[in-house]
């Protein structure tokens, strides 16, 4: 009755804290547009799949859309007949995604390691860098951390000892890596599996790992039929997807989306192979922040076996090492790649200052905990110097300001935790570290990012055409590229033209339209091909975000009075 009672308690305590990182991550949705070319290529497709009501196969500009598989477009366009076409209808499920992350994570902690490391992982897991940017995002990131750590954790659940009849456990187990490939392919399977892998590998037989390990040819055949049903519920839709698309939906996502991924670095994402090896090492250290002031302790820690048994252990090695290393080979790198490892990290960090608290820990990895600050410190500075930097680089009214009050309670709350007090119980830190990190997550989507809005051209653009014409006039683009356009003028498909010379032909052309390009490239064609019938209808200024470029934007209406060069 008492163990029950405690076993109720700490799940009210972490339902509690999930609350609070559902709150949190939900509260930073809706005050800034669409950021990057991920954002608006999800949120144009489930756009276009609730106004086509053709939900099998994603589109994109009214083209057939293969980057990631159907899961998060089927989610959005269900938030997008509720709320519209807005910007918290296509992010609310990253919260959400975030949030059972978190209470994954917790289930694994409590059962490998404690409640106190449950929950302290959890915090750890939500309060960081990357996580801020991914969890708020209209991505399937968020969906895929999910899906990844419930495989872990009904693993860890269900096997660790075997609980239930094998069918459940089986079918359990099944549904997140669906998921996982559903919401992104391969990694959503590759990912849970190395980490499972290794665990059952750690099990070598009963008699020497304990009861906790079960049977490992009984548990490895569990695991390989959840692996076989998921990839089987994928691979009916995944035929259907192709049939419907002729073929194109399997040629385009192998062929382009998964094999030259790996095999070269798409739209600039890598380079040289040797020169990006360790591309991952500072997006760990700085994307982990503040947390990253425990992750030397926490990595001694674990080669020195001062955490969890050897079951835990290669559970952690497995989660974090074999994903690392898969991805550094592949050439085309991005931070959030690596963010299905982030809950091992969680659980590994709290693990630490768990035996720490307790006294266990070895003074070798008590030293790399103290020595935390040379870690952090520098992080810290370069992620002020970057902001600094932003902040020139925009120039937006108010930007500057408001970056400097958040740098300040950054630097304020890095000096607090440097402060021998906590760098002696370090463990205390978890309870106000975390929210404190929420709050300056929570300002800075709130309050300093809205003041870039005004430097974002194509939302502002997007709405003077909406306006200053009819809803059925067509829009052309030439030398413009950039999805959120497509979002937001909300009129597919949109004709991209590739030379002056289809661009003369779509202006002389006699019937409605809109042309979107820059102005350098207006001006280098009329130079070229002299008068032209359009007039001018808008224009904005602002930095095309994904490529990070100054560039004046302007909308032109055909069937005018002719427009000539200098």
């Amino acid at each position: 009755m008492a163990t029950a009672a405690k076993q109720t308690t700490g799940w009210g305590v972490a339902l509690g804290v999930a609350g609070v990182i559902f709150l949190a991550y939900l509260a930073q949705t809706p005050w800034t547009t669409l950021w990057d070319r991920d954002e608006a290529w999800f949120a144009e497709a489930a756009v276009e799949m609730v106004n086509s009501g053709r939900y099998l196969v994603p589109t994109f500009n009214g083209e057939i859309w293969a980057a990631k598989p159907v899961l998060l477009y089927w989610l959005m366009s269900s938030s997008i007949r509720a709320f519209g076409a807005t910007e918290f209808a296509v992010r609310v499920w990253s919260p959400l995604g975030v949030t059972l992350a978190a209470l994954f994570t917790f289930a694994i902690g409590r059962k490998l390691f404690s409640k106190w490391v449950g929950h302290a992982a959890m915090i750890v897991l939500a309060a960081n860098l990357l996580m801020m940017v991914q969890g708020s995002a209209a991505t399937a990131d968020a969906v895929l951390l999910a899906s990844v750590t419930g495989s872990v954790a009904i693993f860890v659940t269900t096997q660790l000892p075997p609980t239930g009849p094998p069918w459940a456990r089986v079918l359990l187990l099944a549904t997140p890596l669906a998921i996982g490939q559903f919401a992104k392919g391969p990694v959503g399977l590759v990912v849970p599996l190395v980490a499972i892998g290794s665990t059952i590998l750690a099990g070598r037989n009963a008699a020497e790992a304990g009861a906790r390990s079960g049977d490992r040819r009984r548990a490895s055949l569990e695991v390989g039929e959840a692996t076989v049903l998921s990839i089987a519920v994928l691979a009916a839709w995944f035929v259907l997807a192709d049939v419907q698309s002729g073929g194109k939906f399997a040629r385009e996502f192998f062929g382009f989306h998964v094999l030259q991924r790996i095999l070269t670095p798409i739209e600039g994402h890598g380079g040289n192979f040797f020169l990006t090896l360790p591309f991952y090492l500072p997006v760990v250290l700085i994307g982990f922040a503040p947390w990253t002031l425990y992750l030397a302790g926490s990595g001694s820690a674990l080669l020195r076996a001062a955490v969890g048994d050897r079951m835990s252990r290669a559970l952690l090695c497995g989660w974090i090492g074999l994903p690392v290393a898969l991805f550094t080979v592949v050439m085309t790198k991005l931070p959030h790649y690596v963010l299905p490892i982030w809950p091992a990290l969680a659980l590994l960090t709290a693990a630490t200052l768990d035996a720490h608290r307790s006294g266990a820990l070895p003074e070798a990895a008590t030293r790399w905990l103290r020595l935390g600050a040379w870690f952090l410190a520098p992080v810290v500075a370069l992620e002020l110097a970057a902001l600094a930097a932003v902040a020139v680089f925009v120039g937006a009214p108010g930007f500057s300001a408001r970056a400097a009050v958040l740098g300040g309670l950054v630097v304020a709350l890095t000096f607090v935790t440097l402060r021998p007090k906590w760098c002696e119980q370090p463990w205390r830190t978890v309870t106000w570290l975390g929210p404190a990190t929420l709050l300056c997550q929570f300002l800075a989507a709130a309050w300093v990012l809205p003041t870039v809005e005004a430097v974002k051209p194509v939302p502002h653009l997007a709405a003077i055409i909406r306006v200053r014409t009819e809803a059925t006039t067509p829009v052309a683009t030439f030398e413009f590229d950039e999805p959120s356009l497509v979002f937001y003028v909300g009129r597919t498909p949109i004709t991209r033209l590739q030379s002056e010379k289809s661009l003369a032909e779509w202006a002389r052309t006699e019937a409605p339209g809109v042309l979107v390009t820059p102005r350098t490239s207006l001006d280098r064609t009329l130079r070229y091909l002299g008068t032209l019938p359009l007039e001018e209808i808008a224009s904005a200024t602002g930095i095309n975000v994904a490529k990070g470029r100054w560039l004046e934007l302007v909308a032109l209406r055909r069937g005018a009075r002719p427009r000539g060069g200098a």
